[in-house]
């Protein structure tokens, strides 16, 4: 916000008409961003260990966060490719088990080709920073030339 107000001023100074000077801060503001310095310099050396080893903390649990999430999205790929697999081996077979049957209509209701060529695929690509296209390329010539 601070770097926002002589922006703001500046605007109000040029619509105003008035000429332009510099923007310095209230002798109170001075005094405030000066006690809050000292405050920063009075910390003991605990405190900043303890503000850092939080801090550290915090990260990791990040860390943690987004290695799931990359995890997760890549388990979402590789059943799609899984299901592309399962339609391949089981089109055109006569008698099914029932477990069978009930991914096959599962995948018929949700068909991998079409998330594959849709943009989630794109953003999950993205996310996990691998080119959607050579990914995409790759899926559908492992299905060609399985068939």
């Amino acid at each position: 916000r601070q770097g926002s107000a002589p922006v703001a001023w500046g605007l109000q100074v040029l619509s105003a008409g008035a000429s332009a000077q510099p923007y310095e801060l209230s002798e109170r503001k001075r005094k405030g961003l000066k006690m809050r310095d000292s405050r920063r310099d009075n910390r003991s050396k605990g405190q900043l260990d303890a503000l850092f080893e939080a801090e550290r903390r915090l990260m990791a649990i990040d860390q943690k966060d987004v290695h799931a999430c990359r995890q997760l999205w890549r388990t979402v790929i590789e059943r799609t490719v899984d299901d592309i697999r399962f339609l391949r081996r089981h089109r055109g077979k006569g008698k099914l088990k029932k477990h069978e049957e009930e991914r096959l209509r599962r995948i018929r209701e949700n068909p991998p080709q079409e998330f594959i060529h849709g943009t989630w695929f794109d953003q999950i690509c993205d996310y996990l920073q691998v080119d959607p296209v050579r990914l995409r390329r790759a899926i559908v010539d492992s299905e060609t030339r399985a068939a």
